[in-house]
């Protein structure tokens, strides 16, 4: 987390138009679980160290007909919590959108809740619907798990008409630039839990490219049906307790996690060409693969020490430099221990004092496709506050870590 930059000196030293600019965030809007259903919400439970876990799943589905001790049982899985919205899913003001009823009977709940934090997402910008009618805004959307095609599809009889377009992965994207009028590339992205921030990468490449003037980031991930735990389940990724316990030697899986979010994103020069309110910078990215591991689900510490330098030297930052990272954290033994080995070569080699990491899955469990947009909304908070929030839950450090030896240290207390 290095120091919060100066505009105007960025304008200076970069200039509009080149390859390095950095990129601004001009607009935001976010719902994740338990009491986080805005951004004011989410800062008071990082701040405060909750989290958004609850014991059952409430009307989704009845959890305690599926659960079983064994993880690998089949038709059963083994978490006995989830982080989901206080929203109903099911709630949505077709009119407002001008869709009928009979389409919005067919739309996934993530397309609909894309449609209110991408309108949410414009009015934080001050942007109305006016001035978005017929302009070049593009919109990157992660795709999520299919759960609400699967569950119409049960019946075929009874499934709706618009079923195609109501659930079909490009709609994430392609259904925002509908509604809104938006004529700017229009793309869903799937790329697993890495989702919003590689539709991130490639946002800011587009905007420095001079593809488009500003890009919409977002992405939803309900949990509608429990035949995606059950597949989790058999293949051993979820904790039996639901949480996340990041960088904690209790860590045994993830737990999973709703969370809806979206961003505006616009070159700097024009962002503060045209006045607008500037949340953040985007200074540079990068993008890579483990290659082939132990597994198709392993990870790799060289891929992501790899991705990590390349990000850094695209925003011409020495890593040394950085006193915090968000850290995906897991809470997987494979994960975490993989990633610390790759902050500890990455930052800590020529650093005085600890590195400080920490995770929002603490806080919002797993949000998969989401989880992306939900670290970038921590940092962006931390920053504008001047204040790193605790880990919620940290019992006793992971010991295969080696965090002390590595030289960095999980924030369990307000900075």
């Amino acid at each position: 987390m290095p120091p919060t930059p100066d505009l105007a000196s960025n304008r200076d030293s970069r200039g509009a138009g080149s390859a390095l600019e950095p990129i601004a965030i001009i607009g935001a809007a976010c719902r994740f679980s338990g009491y986080a259903s805005s951004q004011a919400r989410l800062w008071q439970m990082l701040s405060s160290g909750m989290t958004g876990w609850a014991a059952n799943a409430g009307s989704r589905f009845v959890a305690d007909a599926f659960w079983h001790p064994t993880a690998n049982r089949s038709g059963t899985f083994n978490t006995r919590g989830v982080h989901l919205l206080r929203q109903d899913p099911a709630v949505f003001d077709n009119d407002f959108f001008g869709i009928s009823g009979l389409e919005a009977e067919a739309i996934d709940p993530n397309q609909r809740m894309m449609l209110e934090l991408a309108y949410e997402t414009f009015e934080n910008a001050g942007i109305s619907m006016e001035q978005l009618q017929g302009s070049d805004t593009g919109v990157y959307c992660a795709v999520p798990y299919n759960d609400y095609d699967h569950i119409i599809a049960r019946d075929p009889e009874t499934s709706p008409v618009y079923r195609f377009t109501g659930t079909g992965p490009a709609l994430m994207a392609n259904r925002v630039s509908y509604i809104f009028d938006l004529k700017g590339p229009s793309m869903s992205i799937d790329t697993a839990c890495s989702s919003t921030l590689v539709a991130l990468h490639e946002a800011c490449r587009a905007l420095r490219a001079g593809d488009t003037t500003q890009i919409l980031i977002g992405g939803s991930n309900l949990i509608l049906d429990p035949d995606k735990l059950t597949v989790m389940s058999s293949m051993q990724f979820l904790s039996d307790s639901g949480r996340c316990f990041s960088f904690d030697a209790r860590g045994s899986g993830y737990g999973r996690g709703e969370g809806v979010a979206a961003i505006l994103l616009k070159p700097l020069h024009t962002a503060i060409r045209d006045g607008d309110a500037i949340r953040g910078l985007i200074r540079g990215s990068a993008v890579g693969s483990d290659g082939k591991t132990t597994g198709i689900t392993m990870p790799s510490p060289d891929a992501q020490y790899h991705t990590i330098m390349r990000a850094y030297e695209s925003a011409g930052l020495d890593p040394c430099n950085t006193l915090y990272v968000e850290a995906h954290g897991t809470g997987t033994a494979a994960g975490d221990e993989c990633e610390m080995t790759a902050f500890h070569r990455a930052f800590c080699q020529n650093r005085k004092g600890n590195l400080l990491v920490n995770s929002v899955k603490a806080n919002l469990g797993h949000t998969e496709a989401v989880s992306g947009l939900a670290g970038l909304f921590k940092a962006l908070m931390m920053l504008e506050r001047g204040i790193i929030t605790p880990h919620p839950t940290l019992e006793t450090v992971n010991r295969k870590l080696d965090l002390v030896n590595r030289g960095i240290e999980v924030c369990t207390w307000m900075h």
